[in-house]
Order: structure tokens, then sequence, then C-alpha cells
């Protein structure tokens, strides 16, 4: 049985070794909490997920389609442009302005961090369409969002006719409030090539809707294909949601999408007076998750599924769709992970796109080596100082006969939270005057994105610019990369978001132009000694990241690493292999794994040889190769 260890029932963990380790996470929790109460909204104290449970399982009999693992339900259809979402692969959604003709004491994007600059701006979210073409090797949707975009039509109809001039497949949608819609406005709409609106409904205080609200979106279906509704469910208002739902499949929209209702950290005052609290656990695993649209609020997720159920069992015929907060993260878990080259102690999860970890304590962890040994399996981490013993998942099978707890990790890998983190340990006054190189070529490589037309060479040029953007983030000042890490809505081939990258480029350019070609030798081979030096700190950092108990070990490592690599600088002519690094140490203690993750980090081949094997004379050959004396001879293992 699989369970989230939580404050209320640590306790009954008879591991000590797992309960001292589970109290790290949970004081995390707690303190998140705290924040929130900080903020001045209150946490609720029940637990509603048995009755969740039992809903999905209502809904799921009678026909709905559980997707997510339950983060999302499904009744007749689904827009298109949401299955994309899943993911987040090709798919983009542009905030054109957070100025808005309401003003919703819920409204979400005032939880944005640049809401106070967003209100009295307009972006151009043509120039970031054509910049995300660059990175994605295939656009499947595209969004303008706001704020409400409809203050600027026309901006609306430059967007889309720019997208479908750019390939007609791409799905187009529009998120209004559809106070602002008008005939002209929706054919001119339809013209220019949008696939899908959405109307933000906003139900009074009795739950109803103004009819208003309702008459533009019957105008809607007239001329946009797939008219839509999303909208958090007014709480304490199930019958009357009910009835709107009702309401809504008699004006012919192609479907709704139910959202859970949430905190965006203000207005704290208006929620308490309505009795609004979050709810007891606001995300499953906690994580620095980049959706800004704040905490559900506690009961909103049951009275959801109950509209759902309702709905099902009164025979709609439009599409629903519930898409919890838990779904809307989906998709950054996803891009931080599934490119990620894991170590063979780690899991990829397709239910969560989480990368998961298994750990053992105490002497439950000596017991699953010896089962791991017996199985053959050496990939593990076993720390035998503080007793714990780390593997992957799939090998949980392994020990069902063993009445044993084991701990289940959760990790996420964000690129842009590594390096920043790095940075603010490390970080320098600014640039290196030898960036003018990095410069120049990371310009060349978003030249060749923008521009080739052959997937091949676009990836090498987005692998590329990933490579010099991460130098660039281990030495430069913390401050001028904001836009870098803190705008990442979208993610792409390289990680980052494209305009930012493009700007940061062109900021470079500027600030260290190209020297004298008598300046450049001198630049070069004071770069070429940082970036070893840098390159050997990186690599001590996420070595100790990864393997715990072994900190003295790892940094003899990165010493050596460093004065190899120097050697090999300073010496480019000579011949043999650039060093050798001997691992002494007895079974258990990190020797394999740590070389693993060296070689890894170098991006270098690893191969793990039992000398053993190769112990008697007659079988060296199949490790060095055979000598010239033999006919058609063959190399070696370490010699092909």
């Amino acid at each position: 049985m699989v369970y989230t260890i939580t404050k209320d029932n640590i306790d009954d963990l008879k591991n000590n070794g797992l309960k001292a380790d589970a109290k790290r996470y949970i004081e995390q929790y707690e303190n998140f909490l705290e924040y929130i109460k900080e903020s001045g909204a209150g946490i609720s104290s029940k637990d509603y997920s048995k009755k969740e449970q039992e809903l999905l399982k209502k809904l799921e009999e009678k026909g709905a389609k559980i997707c997510n693992s339950g983060k999302s339900v499904v009744i007749n259809a689904v827009s298109p442009s949401c299955e994309h979402c899943h993911t987040g692969i090709g798919s983009a959604t542009y905030i054109l302005t957070l100025k808005c003709n309401r003003d919703c004491f819920f409204c979400t994007n005032k939880n944005q961090a640049d809401y106070a600059a967003g209100v009295n701006k307009v972006y151009d979210i043509i120039s970031e369409f054509k910049t995300h073409l660059g990175y994605y090797k295939k656009m499947k949707s595209v969004g303008i969002t706001g704020g409400e975009p409809l203050l600027y039509p026309e901006k609306c109809i430059q967007f889309l006719k720019e997208v479908k001039k750019s390939d007609k497949t791409i799905q187009t949608r529009i998120y209004t409030n559809g106070d602002l819609v008008t005939e002209e406005m929706l054919k001119s709409l339809k013209d220019a090539g949008l696939d899908e609106i959405r109307f933000g409904l906003k139900p009074d205080e009795n739950g109803k809707v103004d009819q208003k609200s309702l008459d533009n979106l019957a105008l809607s279906v007239k001329y946009i294909k797939r008219t839509m509704v999303e909208m958090p469910l007014t709480l304490g208002k199930v019958k009357e949601m009910e009835e709107l739902m009702m309401a809504l499949d008699k004006t012919g929209i192609f479907g709704i999408n139910i959202l859970e209702f949430l905190y965006p950290y203000v207005h704290p005052d208006e929620y308490k007076s309505k009795g609004y609290e979050v709810t007891k656990r606001p995300y499953k695993i906690l994580y620095p998750y980049t959706y800004a649209g704040g905490v559900p609020i506690a009961g909103s997720s049951i009275e959801c599924l109950e509209v759902m159920l309702y709905s099902l069992e009164n025979n709609v015929k439009m599409g629903m769709h519930y898409c919890s907060l838990e779904n809307k993260l989906t998709s950054q878990l996803y891009q931080s992970n599934h490119h990620i080259k894991m170590s063979e102690i780690e899991y990829f999860s397709e239910k969560d796109f989480f990368l998961k970890t298994a750990k053992g304590y105490g002497d439950d962890a000596a017991k699953i080596k010896e089962v791991l040994d017996v199985n053959k399996i050496d990939h593990y981490m076993y720390d035998t100082s503080n007793k714990v013993i780390e593997f992957s998942p799939t090998y949980i099978t392994l020990l069902q006969d063993y009445d044993m707890e084991l701990g289940l990790t959760y990790l996420a890998v964000d690129i842009d939270e590594e390096y920043g983190k790095w940075i603010a340990d490390n970080r320098n006054p600014d640039v290196p005057l030898g960036y003018w190189k990095t410069a120049e070529e990371m310009a060349e490589c978003i030249n060749i994105i923008r521009e080739s037309n052959q997937d091949d060479i676009k990836k090498a040029a987005a692998n590329n610019l990933n490579r010099h953007l991460k130098r660039c983030l281990l030495n430069v000042n913390l401050s001028k990369l904001t836009a870098i890490y803190k705008d990442k809505e979208e993610k792409n081939a390289i990680g980052y978001n494209p305009p930012a990258v493009a700007d940061f480029v062109r900021q470079m350019r500027y600030a260290y132009p190209k020297p004298k070609p008598s300046e450049i030798e001198v630049i070069e081979d004071e770069v070429s000694i940082r970036q070893i030096f840098m390159q050997a700190g990186a690599i001590e950092t996420e070595l100790k990241d990864r393997i715990c108990g072994q900190d003295a070990a790892i940094e003899r490592l990165s010493e050596a690493f460093f004065n190899a690599e120097l050697k090999a600088r300073l010496t480019p002519n000579r011949r043999g292999p650039r060093n050798a690094y001997l691992l002494a140490g007895p079974p258990g203690v990190g020797k394999t794994l740590m070389s693993q993750q060296f070689a890894f980090r170098l991006g270098f081949p690893f191969k793990r040889f039992d000398m053993s094997e190769y112990s008697h004379h007659e079988i060296k050959e199949e490790l060095i190769g055979y000598g010239s004396n033999w006919k058609n001879p063959q190399p070696g293992l370490l010699t092909e």
C-alpha cells in the first residue's frame, strides 16, 4: 500500500530511519502552509480524499473517462487543446495583456509576478510565437489569454492570421469573459482562423449568470465551431451550478471546462467572509510550480465532481471536462523530466511524470542490499554510515515477501533551479570578458533555429545554444537573468523562455563586443581555464546532490578532474588517456555509482567490468584483444 506521510500519520511508522527522513519533508510542507496562513487565508482541517475517490468511482461506473490518475474527468468530448496541454509539448498560451474590464476577487491573474506592469502593457505575442516556432518541432495549439484580450481585437486578429499563415493545422483559441463580444467581432475572428473561444462566466452571489452572457455565448456558437465555457464553480451553489449546466447544454456549445475554485493569495478577507478555506493539502507533492493560479479551496473538487455526476445522469450532450489544479501542473513535470537521462536508480512514472526512487532504512537497508545482490542488481546507492539504501522502484516487487516500510521519493529536475542555485552561491560581478565569443555563437544558433528548414540542424543548434546558456548561467550575475528563470510558462527545446533567451543574447552582444584580433588569443586562454574551474565545481555540486555521505571523496575527485583537465589543455600533443581515477573502499559505499554519475555528468559512456572474470590467463584476450600472431586477431572489449 502506498500512502502520503503527513504529520497526522507519521507516528504510525515503525521504521525510525524512515520517520526521521519523512520529518524533513513534513516540516517543509508545514512551512508552506504557514506561508498561506500568513497571507491571511485559513487552512481547512477536513479531509475530502475519501469522498473524492467515491465520486470518481461513480463517475467511471456511469461512463465518464477518468484521466491522469483522477486529476481529470471527461464526459462526451474534450477540446484537442486540452489534450495537447497534458504534456505541453507544442502547446503555448500567450498573455496579450493583464488589463481587464472586470475586477473579480478570485481572479488568479493577480498572482502573476508581473501583474502590476502587465495591466498597463500590451505584449508582442506575434514575436513570442515566431520565437517558439524555432524551438518546437511541431506547434500543435496556441492560445491568447489575459486579462481580457478582446480589449484589443485587432491584435488578436493579427496574431491568428500569423499563426494560420505559418501552419493551418495549429489549433487556435482565445480566453475571454465575453462582455465585449459582438457579432462583427466574432465574424472577424472566425475569418482570421479562430478554432475555439472559451468564455469565463461569472455567476452572481446567488449562483446565477446574467442573460447577456448567455446571449453572447449563443451568438458565438453561430460562428466559432468550438465555443466553450471555462470557469471555476461557485462554492456552496451546487444546485445552481447543476441548473447552469443544463442551461448551457441547450445553447449548443461544444463543452465546458470545470475548474476548482482557487485562492490566489489576494483578497483574504473576502475569502474569510464567505467561509472559504484552503484545502488541507493543496499539492500532493510540494514543488515550485510555475502555474500562477493559486491553491484550491476546500470542498471545491467535491462540488465539481458532484456537478459532473449530476450532468452525466441527466444525459448532457455537450462535452464536460473537470480540470483540477493538479491536472494543470502535469505539463510542467513532463517537460522537466521526460528528456532527462536518468541514473539506474531512478524511474520515470508515466502516471504523474515524476522521477522516483525507493529507499530503505536501518536493518531493512542491509536486507534490501542482500536481495538485490542475490538477483545480481548492482545499481543502488548504499550509505553504510547512515544505513540507507536507494534503488529503483522497479525492484520493489523483489521485496514483497518481507515486512518492511519503504520510502518513495518524488523528484523533478528543474534546470533553471539547479543552475540558479549555483549562481546564487557562486555568482561573479559580471560575465567574463571572453564571453564575446559565446554571445556570437549563441546568436548564430538562434538564427539557425529560426531560419533552417531541417529538423536535425535545428536540433543541433538548440543543443549548442543550451550548452552555451548553461555556461552563462554558471558565471553571470543573478539579477541579469531574472527573465530567463522567472518567465518559464512554456518549455521548449533549450528548456528556457525563448524571448528571454533572445533578449539576453542581444544584451550579451552589446555588452561584450568582439575584441581586436590581437587580444583574442589571450582571452581564449583565460576563458579556457575558467571553464575547467566552473565545470569541476558544477560536477562536485551535482555529485553531492546525488550521493550521500561521500563529500570528502567527491571533493578529491573534483580536484583531480580539474588538475587533469588543466594539464591536458597545457600539453595538447601528449599521448595517452587524459587521466585515470582510482576509487577505493569496501563494498556498498558508492564507488560504482560515483563512477557512473561522474561519467554521465561529463557526457561519457560508462562501462563496468568485473575483473575477477578475467583473472585466468586464457581469458585476458577477451578484454585487451588478441595479438598479431593470431589468425584474424580481434580487438577486446577495451580496445575495440
